[in-house]
C-alpha cells in the first residue's frame, strides 16, 4: 500500500512491513516477498487482464481493493505454487481485513 499511494521504495516498504508483523517463518517472508514484488512488476499486465473481468474502471476503486486484486491476479496468473482450492478464497479475505 505505502508504495501506492505515497511512491515509498518497495525494498524499503516491505522491510517495515516484515519488521512490524514480527516472527514470521521463513517460507511467509518468501512468499511475502514474493507476491510484492511479483504484483508490482507485472502490474500492467495484472491491470490489463482485471479491466478485461470488471464492469467498473480499475481507476475507480479504492487503492487497497486494487491491490489486494492485483495481488490474487498474481497468484493465479504467475505464483503456480498457490494451490488451486485456494485462488477464489485469498483476494476477498484480504480485502475485507
Amino acid at each position: 500500500m505505502r508504495v501506492a499511494q505515497d511512491g515509498a521504495f518497495a525494498n524499503l516498504a516491505l522491510d517495515a512491513a516484515l519488521r512490524q508483523a514480527g516472527a514470521l517463518e521463513p517460507r511467509e517472508v518468501a512468499l511475502a516477498t514474493e507476491l510484492t514484488y511479483g504484483s508490482l512488476r507485472w502490474q500492467l499486465q495484472l491491470d490489463r487482464a482485471l479491466a478485461a473481468h470488471s464492469d467498473r474502471a480499475l481507476d475507480d476503486l479504492d487503492e487497497p481493493v486494487r491491490v489486494a486484486l492485483r495481488l490474487g491476479a498474481f497468484e493465479l496468473l504467475h505464483h503456480l505454487k498457490v494451490p488451486a482450492h485456494r485462488w477464489s478464497t485469498r483476494p476477498s479475505r484480504w480485502r475485507r481485513s
